[in-house]
């Protein structure tokens, strides 16, 4: 289940979309800048301090995040009504229209993905992912990290599953709810670290340009983040048998471990919010989550696709 929500908001956030949005805009938009966007739009009077916290970065981090949408004209910096000494963000009508034209491309996708499901079983889909939006938004540790968007328990088409992405994504990356995971395991990490960490465990041993591409960051802050997981002894360095002159950079037992331990956190609340399911409706759920999925690998594949 964990894997799905992982596809499910990786595909809305990823680099065929985001090229899209690129392409139209003529604005070098990452997923990224579309998370930082994402926050600012559902958040009133944000000031930085506040940005800081909701995306779980340092004071600087968010404010280097800020002052570079701000160069792109895609938000303003306006007097908070309620402290006439701070500076709030807004979105600007650039802003609101990468918004809207990124929110637009990743939907048919998912249309795409599920088209080899009959009308029946769409039908079924609709009704059990409405059903799992709204029983793990009663988990405690999940209900809390709303979104702004509530549970879609009358929707019977796409915009169900779109509403239940929107809102799992804190589930997979939200830097409140891993930190609070990774306090739980006794680790020394940051969510970047613990992302990394999961980008090296799927991928073959490989070096620092190549997982920083694989990963979508940028090479000095792998290298950093690296050592730190180097130092704990999560990850080893080797030298790359390729070239000599490099490293290859893989995932160690300890590691392994350590990502056991987290994925066990993570199932918790899911686990608890599927007890009441019978079998047969949650085979179903599963079998259309797998077509979809796999529906959306063949897309990444693909590479990006006109619409």
């Amino acid at each position: 289940m964990l894997d799905y929500f992982r596809i499910l908001e990786l595909r809305a956030r990823g680099t065929a979309v985001r090229d899209r949005v690129a392409d139209e805009t003529g604005l070098p938009i990452t997923p990224l800048d579309n998370a930082a966007l994402v926050v600012i739009e559902r958040e009133r009077d944000l000031t930085i301090s506040r940005f800081a916290a909701a995306t779980g970065v340092s004071v600087a981090r968010a404010s280097r995040q800020a002052t570079r949408l701000e160069d792109l004209g895609l938000i303003s910096r306006a007097t908070s009504p309620h402290d006439g000494r701070a500076a709030v963000l807004v979105l600007s009508t650039a802003g609101e229209e990468v918004r809207s034209r990124w929110g637009n491309r990743w939907p048919a996708d998912y249309e795409a993905a599920l088209a080899p499901l009959d009308a029946t079983a769409r039908e079924a889909f609709w009704t059990s992912v409405t059903r799992l939006h709204a029983d793990l938004a009663l988990q405690p540790e999940l209900g809390r990290l709303s979104t702004g968007v509530p549970p879609a328990v009358g929707a019977s088409d796409i915009s169900a599953l779109v509403a239940f992405a929107q809102w799992a994504a804190p589930i997979v990356y939200h830097p409140s709810y891993a930190r609070a995971l990774i306090e739980r395991t006794g680790a020394r990490l940051s969510p970047q670290s613990l992302y990394l960490l999961r980008v090296c465990a799927g991928s073959p041993p490989m070096d620092l340009g190549d997982l920083a591409a694989r990963a979508h960051i940028d090479p000095s802050s792998v290298s950093r983040h690296i050592a730190k997981l180097a130092e704990d002894a999560l990850v080893v360095r080797s030298p790359n048998p390729a070239d000599g002159r490099s490293t290859v950079t893989e995932v160690t037992v300890g590691g392994r471990h350590l990502l056991q331990i987290m994925e066990a956190l993570e199932l918790a609340p899911i686990g608890r919010a599927l007890r009441s399911w019978d079998p047969a409706t949650l085979d179903a759920t599963l079998a259309s989550l797998a077509v979809l999925a796999d529906g959306l690998f063949e897309q990444s594949l693909a590479g990006p696709v006109d619409l």
